[in-house]
């Protein structure tokens, strides 16, 4: 959900994280936080960050309303922005299960896109209260909560739904071990309803991009049809190499008071990036397209790119004569996709001279 609703619904979001953080904090209402508030925030994010942006497994740490305000305004930004980029088309009869929902920020970026009803679950309670608190005071959507361990979806006695989210919350819940997280998805991809979508939305750290690029292949498995990132259901290409990953970057601008707390914590705030994965049950073709996935390498007389496609394809080189192919090649970013340009010899590396093999799928 990008263009200019997406910044609304940003836009929006943010001022109700900000309302949920001062409701926590019990001050007053206001446009923005004030420069004491703001270092608190920080002091107290720097102590909890290590739970959500490092490898080690990450123990609980929602447990009281200054921590969860701290995360509301340093951490769930990025889960808010992520999953409404994310996110399949809602409506008013669209159910959402947020599984493992914390802060609150994934259902609430499923919300302002206008799901009818969302299932907050979590084990954390004073967590869980919380975001139903901020979700019902809006009436955005109906909401329900349940408590249990996210870890064990089939457990819980939930109902299917639509759309079912991990937002960060995957990985974290099967402490970061493979084979923890594949019986999780297998037990979440149940809930999800014949004409669903599975949504899963994690670090961009490259050992947790590259277990959710290894989890592809349960929800192919499980008879699920990769969305995105995939433009094809074959190998995945990031993991050939050890030193290779997948995620996604975009420039990202928070507000002000927001990109404080995160520069006085110690956070690098100037672009947004997360991995995922989006599955459903059935999916529209997405045949002859291809994904980029790094960034764009400019060399001596040459500029190239790291793509997934089909087959052995794995980037694209441009160069520097072509000028109009240059000047096309820097203009695309991470996780754009483009038409599939002919590769007679089916190798590793394809040069392209025209620009119009360039242009961005829409």
């Amino acid at each position: 959900m990008m263009g200019t609703d997406h910044s609304a619904l940003l836009e929006q979001g943010h001022a109700l994280l900000r309302s949920q953080c001062q409701r926590l904090l019990g001050l007053v209402p206001s446009s923005r936080l004030d420069d004491s508030t703001i270092t608190r925030l920080a002091h107290e994010l720097t102590r909890v960050r290590q739970h959500v942006l490092t490898d080690a497994p990450s123990a609980a740490y929602l447990t009281d309303d200054v921590t969860l305000a701290a995360y509301t305004v340093g951490l769930a930004p990025r889960t808010l922005s992520a999953v409404l980029r994310e996110v399949p088309v809602l409506d008013g009869k669209t159910h959402v299960i947020d599984l493992g929902t914390g802060s609150g920020a994934a259902a609430l970026a499923c919300a302002l896109a206008g799901a009818g009803q969302v299932t907050l679950v979590d084990h954390a309670a004073q967590a869980l209260e919380r975001a139903r608190e901020m979700l019902s005071a809006r009436g955005l959507s109906r909401v329900e909560v349940v408590r249990g361990d996210v870890s064990r979806p089939s457990s819980l006695g939930l109902p299917k739904a639509e759309v079912v989210v991990f937002a960060f919350s995957l990985l974290e819940a099967a402490a970061d071990d493979v084979e923890r997280a594949r019986e999780t998805l297998r037990q979440a991809v149940l809930l999800v309803k014949e004409n669903g979508t599975l949504l899963i939305v994690d670090s961009a750290q490259k050992s947790r991009a590259r277990i959710l690029q290894t989890l592809r292949d349960t929800l192919l498995d499980e008879k699920l049809e990769l969305v995105a990132p995939c433009p094809h259901a074959g190998p995945c290409p990031a993991l050939e190499r050890e030193r290779d990953f997948c995620h996604a970057a975009a420039r990202w601008e928070l507000p002000e008071d927001f990109a404080l707390v995160g520069e006085r914590a110690g956070l690098h705030r100037t672009r947004l990036s997360y991995s995922f994965l989006r599955a459903a049950r059935s999916a529209p073709p997405r045949q002859g397209r291809l994904r980029i996935i790094g960034d764009v390498l400019q060399e001596k007389g040459r500029a190239r790119v790291a793509v997934c496609a089909p087959g052995a394809l794995r980037e694209l080189v441009v160069l520097s004569r072509h000028k109009d192919a240059s000047r096309a090649l820097e203009a695309l970013g991470r996780g754009d996709e483009l038409a599939l340009p002919p590769s007679p010899d089916g190798g590793r590396s394809l040069r392209v001279e025209d620009a119009a093999l360039l242009v961005r799928h829409e």
